[in-house]
């Protein structure tokens, strides 16, 4: 067997049809250059059958959910190929998509991440980079969010403009994104310490600040069902969703930024306990875990 040009790394919890999907997708299509597909099975009650794949690929089973971050390194550390494709089970696709992005680090040194374009089932555009998460930031991404989901608006539009050029980005989506192994190995990986939300945009900001870039090519697209692996309650999904945002405000912004933020997100979550009772034992927990947040350093 031929050393793979690329390990495919596909993270799976629990949603079988669509990682099988993924898998037959891969032994229908003819894609031009040698890889090999690892399945991470993220600690799914059941674990995922092998066997009865399509296609033919490992699969790593994890005793419990540790995580997209810790799945994506275990996955990682079993892969023989020198480029690193990671991959949601939500995907689809109709053409190799693997070859014209391996490519591109062929022909240019310069990337340390390169990523495909996202759209919806039917076509339509999904979001999937934007600027390096700050408040300001974070505010305009809101808003493009609710646009997207509402199914247009003037940031939301503006930013789809932007997106029909390929173009150097701060960050791209985890979902889909491809990454040599060497640049990889060199920034320690996903910061485990992630759980979901955040991992993306952190590793993309150590990408950059060892000097690679971040490219979006919207040349090379793919359908991004959303949600595939989410099934967590909301509560689990939000104290995830904030933690995460913590971390990568006391890595990557200014003390201020993170001062600020942590007193934002304390007052945000206590005057919800206040006005809604239901979600009083949730908001306790989450506003517990904001104020013993101290901005830990980074371990690899």
């Amino acid at each position: 067997m031929s050393a793979p040009a690329v390990s495919l790394i596909l993270i799976h919890y629990r949603q079988d049809a669509l990682t099988a999907h993924v898998l037959q997708r891969l032994a229908e299509i003819r894609i031009n250059l040698p890889f090999e597909a690892i399945v991470v099975d993220n600690g799914s009650p059941a674990p995922f059958a092998a066997l009865e794949t399509p296609f033919p690929c490992r699969v790593l089973r994890m005793d419990r959910n540790t995580g997209y971050a810790r799945a994506c390194n275990e996955g990682a550390r079993a892969a023989r190929g020198p480029l690193l494709f990671f991959l949601n089970n939500d995907i689809d696709f109709e053409v190799d998509f693997l070859s014209p992005l391996a490519a591109q680090f062929d022909v240019d040194p310069a990337p340390g991440i390169v990523a495909p374009a996202l759209c919806f089932p039917g076509g339509r555009f999904q979001l999937s980079w934007g600027d390096a998460p700050g408040i300001r930031s974070e505010a305009r991404e809101r808003a493009r969010q609710r646009q997207s989901r509402a199914g247009g608006g003037p940031l939301y539009a503006a930013r789809e403009a932007e997106s029909r050029e390929a173009r150097d980005v701060d960050w791209v989506t985890g979902a889909a994104l491809c990454i040599p192994r060497g640049v990889f190995d060199a920034i320690g990986g996903f910061d485990e310490e992630y759980f979901f939300y955040f991992e993306d945009a952190d590793l993309c900001a150590r990408v950059r600040a060892g000097g690679r870039t971040v490219r979006y090519d919207p040349a090379v697209r793919l359908v991004h069902f959303g949600g595939g692996s989410q099934d967590e309650p909301s509560p689990a999904i939000e104290r995830s969703y904030r933690t995460g945002q913590l971390r990568y405000y006391a890595r990557h912004r200014p003390r201020i930024s993170f001062s600020l933020l942590k007193a934002y997100l304390a007052l945000k979550t206590a005057a919800r306990a206040i006005r809604e009772p239901a979600a009083r034992p949730a908001m306790r927990v989450l506003l517990g875990r904001i104020l013993r947040f101290t901005a830990p350093p980074y371990r690899p």
